[in-house]
């Protein structure tokens, strides 16, 4: 359910890459043999190449657990606790500095505990998210109650546990959105991604239990449940796409397009415009791609391109419906939802010199 979970479903694919990376390094960290650490080294670049994020987080932990173990039982409280004030004057720092805008998450912070990974297209995510953490917390108490006062069951799990701890702690007090400055692209859903590693560290604890079939029978069941979810879900989706697709075949090569579409009514997924841009390939340019005008990617844009858009601000205005359209973008064209009783149909029509791109009138008449 993790591996096809928010971080999935939202395409962070080089995010995900660099994760993945970052768990082989720290499994060969672990094991802690000469030939590991080389591999790791290998391993680091890649991770780093791929995103950040994962090659932070793998440098972290390790030198976490290094910290960790030269400490004795006593000092070692001092970590965790260091780790959650790193974090916080992150928080203090970019709510107070004027150079920042952050944007906070809406959701309450105890949300964000790894499960949240499972919310994806409505409501009825939410209800399998409480039952899914419910049935974990459930399974985790059942063995761990009953030896409480076992010092071999808590020995392998206290790393584990201070490690979920630093992760909730970084989700908790990081801002979801922010600028680094007011000429750069948004740093986004940055918190929504980092609770794909508090459910790594989440599932490591649970890992160490004794496996029971009847906690295999629960978690079968969320799992059956889940992807009958999906299913139908990323059904309208791919009906979605298979129009785009049917509505720029015969465009001429390099034709301008852009997409307004909307996610339907309580899916977190809200990019889901991004199907144009797979539709767009081998036919068209999506000319409101953020990327390229953003500076945070390897393809970047100059003033003037014909076959993007070279500012930031101009590609969110765009795919939220408030650009005005000017003269030398055109000839360009919009794919939006046409039919307020059916938010899955689309429709393309061609965009004129002074009107927005989301005008409500327009789109409404066509």
């Amino acid at each position: 359910m993790l591996a096809y979970g928010y971080t999935f479903h939202m395409g962070f694919m080089n995010y995900y890459l660099s994760i993945g990376l970052a768990c082989f390094i720290l499994a060969l960290a672990a094991r802690g043999r000469g030939v590991d650490w080389l591999v790791s080294a290998v391993l680091l670049p890649l991770a780093l190449l791929a995103h950040p994020v994962g090659f932070l987080w793998a440098l972290g932990t390790i030198g976490y657990v290094a910290l960790w173990k030269k400490l004795g039982p006593k000092w070692r409280l001092l970590i965790p606790v260091a780790a959650a004030g790193c974090v916080y004057f992150i928080h203090w720092y970019l709510a107070h500095d004027a150079k920042f805008e952050a944007d906070w998450p809406e959701i309450s912070f105890y949300k964000f505990n790894g499960a949240d990974q499972l919310i994806l297209f409505g409501t009825r995510y939410w209800i399998l998210y409480w039952v899914a953490l419910a049935w974990g917390v459930i399974c985790f108490a059942s063995e761990a109650f009953p030896r409480r006062k076992e010092k071999e069951f808590w020995k392998p799990l206290r790393l584990v546990l201070e490690l979920y701890l630093a992760a909730f702690c970084a989700t908790s007090f990081l801002p979801e959105n922010f600028h680094v400055s007011w000429y750069a692209g948004w740093i986004g859903l940055l918190v929504s991604r980092l609770t794909t590693i508090s459910a790594i560290l989440g599932l490591c604890a649970i890992g160490v239990l004794r496996p029971r079939k009847w906690q295999m029978a629960g978690f079968t069941a969320c799992a059956a449940i889940f992807f009958v979810f999906l299913y139908h879900d990323t059904g309208e989706l791919d009906r979605m796409e298979n129009q785009a697709e049917q509505l720029l075949t015969g465009l001429p090569p390099g034709t301008r397009v852009i997409g307004i579409i909307e996610a339907t009514e309580g899916s977190r997924l809200e990019f889901v415009h991004h199907m144009v841009d797979r539709a767009c390939l081998g036919r068209c340019f999506s000319y409101a791609n953020y990327e390229p005008s953003s500076g945070q990617f390897r393809i970047r844009v100059r003033e003037g391109s014909p076959v993007v858009t070279a500012s930031n601000d101009d590609s969110d205005a765009m795919q939220g419906g408030t650009y005005v359209v000017r003269k030398e973008d055109l000839p360009l064209k919009v794919i939006f939802q046409c039919d307020d009783d059916d938010p899955t149909r689309l429709c393309l029509r061609d965009l004129r010199e002074g009107e927005k791109t989301g005008q409500p009138g327009i789109l409404a008449s066509q």
